[in-house]
């Protein structure tokens, strides 16, 4: 299968990634923090509304945003192609969400318009701790037809096994730098995709997803940006400034 990976915050993106961990609305009190993944491969691009208010647009597949910051409560989610209304539909997705204070959260479109799979979404709760001196990785499955996996170091032991589809490992605490990493079948040695390398920085915590159809051809991983200390330090120096 040819290799496909999509890094998510770098460069300009990296910068527009909203500070961990709380977010302060015009009451003063914390908001949450939402972004959206699309995982599904042979989807179109969507419309995300929330309580009846678009909330993302034309967002295609193997995309990621940025976190948003919402007041905290809970939120009716759903998913259009784009362009359409909710009265035109079709609406993929609907679900009511609850976003509690200071809490950051990843809502991944998985899934298939084909078939009697359909669209499977996946709320994952982040929480990001990072450090300056190392990297926080994790991994999420998301790929709906690819079976249990182990993700290992190119030709060393995995370091996450026998992961199911819809899961989310906790964060690994690694060096930073350059890492290759490969996905095997559960307890086979034999890799079926090569991530190619991924430069981590010292300071971040990262999130990588797999996501689309292996036997379609849509499997891809793309890796974001979770948090960083430096964005950390800037909201200190931010809520320390508004307190003054």
């Amino acid at each position: 299968m040819r290799n496909n990976i999509k890094l998510v915050g770098a460069t300009a993106a990296l910068a527009a990634v909203m500070a961990i961990p709380a977010v302060a609305t015009a009451d003063g009190h914390e908001g949450a923090k939402v972004r959206v993944l699309h995982g599904v491969g042979d989807a179109p691009a969507v419309d995300v509304y929330a309580n009846g208010e678009v909330l993302i647009d034309a967002l295609g597949f193997a995309a990621i945003t940025d976190y948003a910051a919402v007041p905290a409560g809970e939120y009716l989610i759903q998913v259009v192609p784009d362009g359409a209304t909710l009265e035109e539909g079709p609406i993929v997705i609907e679900a009511t969400l609850p976003f509690e204070e200071g809490t950051m959260t990843t809502v991944a479109a998985t899934g298939t318009l084909a078939g009697e799979v359909g669209i499977i979404p996946q709320v994952v709760t982040d929480e990001p701790m990072p450090n300056a001196e190392g990297v926080q990785l994790r991994a999420s499955h998301f790929s709906f037809d690819a079976p249990n996996v182990d993700i290992a170091p190119v030709g060393a032991d995995p370091v996450l096994t026998d992961v199911p589809f819809g899961a989310t490992s906790p964060y690994l605490e690694l060096p930073a730098g350059a890492l290759d990493l490969e996905i095997r079948g559960a307890g086979s040695p034999d890799a079926v995709f090569t991530i190619p390398t991924l430069d981590l920085m010292a300071g971040n915590s990262y999130s990588a997803y797999a996501i689309g159809s292996f036997e379609e051809g849509t499997f891809t991983v793309i890796a974001a940006l979770d948090a960083s200390v430096e964005m950390m330090d800037e909201e200190m120096a931010e809520e320390e400034m508004t307190e003054e």
